[in-house]
């Protein structure tokens, strides 16, 4: 029985396996670091244009529940200062004498309690607006645009984020694309093709 002989980096069929995606990785290692740069920023604009109106309702909430909750607590205050406690005995009992003496610290600690409920609640309605606005689907125009200016890595990078071709591309994806292609999510995947390559694998689809 003949073995057939491995195939090895060094030998020829190993250089001809690699050679054989030096054209692919040639284009890419031509685009320049201020490209994939001015890429991000390009990304970057259109998830903002996207998230804006969701950013503005945040910043909206945010100043409307501040001014909401300040009143409320000087409310409560001014109503906290005016409480009398002769109803429970005469001024000299000492259970009247003790509520006068911590009464403003009574209605301070119900202004804290507020504040704890609103900062809560306030989060949640934050973080759930944030998740809102990841969920925007990117306008087809916009992924023309897209498609038609970034360079070949960064698209390589977008096609990778984007996994479940079931729904649309959306912003949370574009902002992932940012933060994987400054992760080093290019040259992760210019080193899997030239392993896949090497190894005289089939890309999987």
């Amino acid at each position: 029985m003949t073995e057939s002989p491995s195939v090895l980096p060094g030998s020829a069929a190993g250089v001809g396996a690699t050679a054989a995606v030096a054209p692919v990785h040639a284009a890419r290692d031509e685009v320049s670091h201020s490209r994939v740069r001015a890429d991000c920023r390009l990304i970057r604009r259109t998830a903002n244009r996207l998230g804006r109106p969701y950013l503005l309702r945040r910043f909206a909430l945010l100043i409307v529940t501040v001014i909401v909750y300040w009143l409320l607590a000087r409310a409560i205050l001014d109503y906290g200062a005016g409480v009398d406690y002769t109803r429970l005995g005469p001024p000299d009992a000492a259970i009247v004498s003790l509520l006068n003496r911590v009464n403003p610290y009574i209605w301070w600690a119900v202004v804290v309690i507020l504040a704890l409920v609103v900062l809560f609640w306030l989060r949640a309605r934050w973080e759930n607006s944030v998740l809102r606005a990841r969920a925007v689907p990117v306008p087809a125009d916009d992924v023309r645009r897209l498609a038609a200016e970034l360079s070949p890595p960064v698209l390589d990078v977008v096609r990778w984020v984007w996994v479940d071709r079931h729904y649309p591309l959306t912003q949370g994806d574009l902002r992932r694309v940012i933060a994987e292609v400054h992760g080093g999510r290019i040259q992760d995947m210019r080193l899997a093709e030239e392993q896949h390559a090497i190894l005289g694998g089939q890309r999987e689809s």
